[in-house]
């Protein structure tokens, strides 16, 4: 792509020192293209001369992370948001004295940026933002509740691009609606085990549960216990080893039997113990 220095220089502040841009066809993006077509006036830009960056490299490169880059562009967005544009100029020479700090000593002028900082309001969302409870909910420890799920606050106060996203999903938004379903209701999700795999299912299940019992008779013997809970984890492996060395049909089927024994009737409490079994730590 070609472009005229000059014509680079005076309308986009471009240099020609290795930065690359990304360039796009206007047919992608017709609205914006139409927007800049409708913009002629020629932007006043200038960049101050460079200032010999004075100390060690260590110490050069330490000064440089303390730079206000991240505050400089708060700014300038909050001043095109709320109308104040007659700062924006001045921000922009200050966001280009931050980012040349490791090649240039210029400082800051912090008299402007002071100014800037009394004279712009709070733009609402980013001050929201912060809070507990924004498109979730969350635990009020102090209240010992859980607190709902809310919307993030923009007003449409300010014509800023963020604005109009919080408010398009504020618009559109709803709080996550789920409620706690029994068991039983998965059922039908897996295949009816024949009745020989059933019973051997039960009959697996009370093994383990028996041996869970045994070692809760021995909760003043924690390394017995611990012990006799360990065995178990390693039986339960040992079936799901076996499963996984069966065809894809038969370990459905099996694991099928083991689901509906282990949640089935009276005997729900002790399938929910089988199945903590994989999570089981000491």
């Amino acid at each position: 792509m070609y472009v005229n220095p000059d014509e680079a220089r005076d309308y986009f502040g471009m240099d020609f020192d290795g930065d690359t841009f990304c360039v796009k066809s206007v047919k992608k993006l017709p609205e914006i293209a139409k927007e800049i077509r409708q913009h002629h006036i020629k932007p006043t830009t200038y960049k101050s001369d460079k200032v010999a960056v004075q100390g060690t490299l260590a110490e050069v490169a330490l000064r440089s992370t303390e730079n206000q880059i991240g505050l400089i562009t708060y700014y300038l967005a909050t001043a095109w948001a709320t109308g104040h544009h007659q700062y924006i100029a001045g921000l922009a020479q200050e966001v280009q004295v931050a980012v040349d700090r490791l090649k240039s000593d210029l400082s800051h002028d912090q008299a402007f940026l002071d100014e800037v900082g009394k004279s712009l309001p709070k733009l609402d969302w980013l001050i929201d933002r912060k809070k507990q409870g924004v498109y979730g909910s969350y635990y009020d420890s102090k209240q010992r509740c859980k607190k709902p799920a809310r919307t993030l606050i923009a007003n449409g106060e300010y014509n800023d691009p963020i604005s109009f996203l919080i408010q398009s999903v504020n618009a559109i938004w709803q709080p996550v609606d789920l409620h706690e379903r029994t068991l039983l209701e998965f059922r039908e999700l897996f295949v009816k085990p024949s009745e020989i795999l059933y019973k051997r299912a039960i009959a697996r299940r009370d093994e383990y549960t028996s041996k869970i019992r045994e070692a809760m008779k021995l909760s003043s013997d924690r390394e017995s216990r611990k012990k006799i809970l360990r065995a178990a984890v390693e039986w339960a492996k040992g079936l799901g080893e076996k499963l996984r060395e069966k065809s894809e049909k038969t370990a459905q089927t099996c694991s099928a039997a083991m689901w509906q024994a282990s949640h089935n009737g009276d005997h729900v409490a002790q399938g929910q113990n089988f199945a903590r079994l994989s999570n089981y730590e000491d």
